[in-house]
């Protein structure tokens, strides 16, 4: 089959290198005039690595990781506020801490080596449905210096370009739906560095729901930082404001200093918005919304990269066993994703003004209660499987 994937990033090189591995020939779009590795770190979960085993891909990845036995959450007092340990849910589990950019650049060296062909600087609009029906083809619509251009002939479209998506808009309008976007009123300073703090875990740190910090260290005695702030407040920053900051996050958790012994300015980290996506529907005729496209989350479960590489997976399988008719995979990865991704989201959308937001009291809840919560083995054993990514459900 041809197939189009708009959007280079982790969910769209997967499924480009499992679709082009299947002998499809996979054509993948990236705005971007250059595809290179960038980003911070991620923890990338179980479930995550079930996908890259499959792939071939987790000896490597694994290899310029950080092993991870689990998180800690405390308060800026040093009180605990929550631990969890995979090996309390099962020996041999564990998390892995990595750089984005390297699992990037792994995934696309891949889905190239499988035959799958990336066009850059190419920024996919729209699409429109072939001039001859009976091909059931579609064409995609770019975005060049000229203004808009087609560009191929395809069997089906992959929309794997992020949680601004402008494929899921045509959709929703194509399908009468209204995605259910919420744009957070919090966000995140992000930066990686070399750092002599190391460690086996994910660290963070609270005070109330206005600050918080993390500590994952990535692989290469390097560590990703992580600073949440209103979304508003980046912009109001100045160059004068950045030592006292840099003193404020220090005072919060003294391994950062580490981090930020070296830094000079706010333009050495990257600000990130977080956005909620829900829509009802992830596909239509001869497009499908994989991963942030179809369900944004923040970042508060560390689950988006993967949740996108299960998806890609998910939806690879389920072409192959519906022998290519995109419509039966469809519809048998919506029913296999649904509950999964129903679970994640809400459970992120409500966890999140617990550590985020301008709620007092959600913060002194979190703090009374988190604590014994994990002490009740049914509920550590559920909240581990929800860290794993393993979960299916509520009940699952």
């Amino acid at each position: 089959m041809e197939i189009a994937i708009a959007g280079c990033g982790i969910t769209g090189t997967a499924a480009a290198c499992l679709l082009a591995r299947e002998g499809h020939r996979v054509t993948l779009y990236e705005r971007s005039s250059v595809c290179g590795p960038i980003g911070a770190g991620l923890m990338l979960q179980p479930s995550g690595q079930q996908v890259l085993a499959d792939i071939g891909l987790l000896e490597q990845v694994e290899a310029c990781s950080t092993k991870l036995k689990g998180m800690t959450a405390r308060q800026i007092s040093g009180k605990p506020l929550v631990r969890l340990r995979y090996e309390h849910l099962k020996a041999g589990l564990h998390g892995l801490g990595v750089h984005r950019g390297r699992l990037f650049q792994l995934l696309y060296d891949s889905c190239q080596q499988a035959g799958a062909e990336v066009k850059t600087g190419r920024q996919v609009r729209g699409y429109r449905a072939s001039s001859v029906p009976v091909e059931k083809k579609t064409t995609l619509l770019l975005e060049t210096e000229n203004g808009i251009e087609e560009d191929g002939e395809f069997d089906f479209i992959i929309a794997a370009d992020g949680s601004h998506s402008a494929l899921r808009d045509q959709l929703a309008n194509e399908t009468g739906q209204t995605p259910g976007i919420i744009d957070y009123d919090h966000a995140a300073l992000w930066m990686t560095s070399q750092s002599d703090y190391q460690s086996d875990e994910l660290l963070q740190v609270v005070d109330g729901t206005q600050k918080l910090l993390g500590l994952l260290p990535i692989g290469g005695n390097e560590c990703s930082f992580f600073w949440g702030l209103k979304a508003d407040a980046f912009e109001q920053l100045q160059p004068a404001d950045f030592e006292p900051w840099k003193q404020e996050v220090i005072q919060t958790c003294p391994a950062a200093a580490a981090l930020l012994k070296d830094k000079t300015g706010f333009e050495e980290f990257t600000f990130a918005r977080y956005r909620h996506v829900r829509v009802k529907r992830c596909f239509d005729q001869q497009v499908i919304l994989l991963g942030d496209a179809a369900h944004a989350t923040s970042p508060h479960l560390g689950q988006g990269a993967n949740l996108g590489l299960q998806d890609a997976w998910l939806f690879a399988e389920a072409l192959a066993s519906s022998r290519n008719d995109f419509t039966l995979a469809c519809r048998s990865f919506a029913r296999a994703r649904r509950r999964q991704v129903r679970y994640y989201q809400t459970l992120t959308r409500h966890l999140t003004p617990f550590f985020q937001s301008d709620s007092w009291w959600r913060g002194k809840l979190r703090d009374t209660f988190l604590p014994w919560i994990p002490s009740v083995p049914l509920v550590r054993r559920e909240m581990l499987r929800t860290l794993c990514g393993l979960k299916r459900g509520w009940l699952g």
